[in-house]
């Protein structure tokens, strides 16, 4: 079964909440639990054991749910902890000249990369044509910063749009006039072709 991204970045927040103790690991009692209290069927539990306990142990531990979905372990690690900075109350206050559009990304991600377009916005003289320059240092401290690969898109006025984008790695906001629109592309592994 393929995963669209709005049903794998689901998945993986089920994942995260299901490993109530926060070991990485979750265990037949965890799955238990879920089956009678959340609502998840029987078969839905012995479905995420047969395709993400990839050793049989009865345990699906982060790196074999990761692995099996194709995601960075660390990643996940930092959203985990992003998120659980959320709940507790602690994530970074946005800029009150931007508003959010839409984004699956964690409020701590979403704070720094607006603060850089912000930044990189006041380098410039105002102009258009400076617009460019901006898109492009953009995406350039999100490759440094998040990984590659980057996409950034300055639209004025109305857009429409349809992409795929790596879990949770997907902003689209505004900022005065200006709205701005980035997300990681998914991409193949070099090595994947060797």
């Amino acid at each position: 079964m393929s995963y669209t991204p709005s049903q794998l970045e689901r998945l993986i927040l089920k994942f995260l909440e299901l490993d109530t103790n926060r070991d990485e690991v979750v265990d037949r009692r965890e799955l238990k639990y879920a089956w009678l209290n959340d609502g998840i069927t029987e078969d839905e539990v012995s479905h995420w054991l047969d395709k993400y306990d990839l050793n049989g142990d009865g345990n699906i531990t982060l790196d074999e749910f990761c692995h099996a979905l194709g995601l960075k372990c660390d990643e996940m690690r930092i959203e985990r902890y992003e998120r659980q900075r959320e709940r507790d109350g602690f994530a970074k206050a946005l800029n009150p000249d931007v508003s959010i559009i839409a984004s699956t990304m964690s409020v701590d991600k979403q704070v720094d990369i607006t603060n850089k377009f912000v930044e990189l916005l006041k380098e410039t003289s105002g102009r258009p044509e400076d617009l460019n320059e901006v898109a492009k240092n953009l995406k350039d401290y999100l490759d440094k910063q998040y990984g590659r690969v980057w996409q950034t898109v300055l639209v004025a006025g109305s857009y429409w749009m349809k992409f795929s984008h790596e879990p949770f790695m997907s902003l689209q906001f505004k900022c005065g006039p200006h709205i701005c629109l980035v997300w990681r592309t998914p991409c193949i592994e070099r090595d994947s072709f060797n």
